[in-house]
């Protein structure tokens, strides 16, 4: 499995599942398409439904934590600048 972005590939066996988190994924069989040119989903749905799964469950197990950042201190100056651009409070 690999991602990067909102983009991701993963492989089974001969199989690839690729695409992006917004789009249904494309799947390929390496045997019949080395290039991958051809989605196979049609074919091959219940393989792309459970690598896509597999993928998923990957994906949230390995995820980074989000993490909390510490308030920004601004002085009353710069806090009226960012008000005239629209940012401040």
């Amino acid at each position: 499995m690999a991602s990067i972005g909102d983009r991701y590939s993963a492989r089974w066996g001969e199989l690839v599942l690729s695409g992006r988190m917004d789009q249904s994924p494309a799947i390929c069989d390496l045997r019949v398409d080395p290039t991958c040119a051809f989605d196979r989903g049609e074919v091959l749905p219940s393989a792309a439904r459970a690598i896509f799964r597999r993928t998923v469950r990957f994906d949230l197990a390995t995820r980074s934590p989000v993490e909390k950042r510490e308030p920004a201190t601004v002085d009353p100056e710069t806090n009226a600048a960012l008000t005239v651009w629209g940012a401040g409070e």
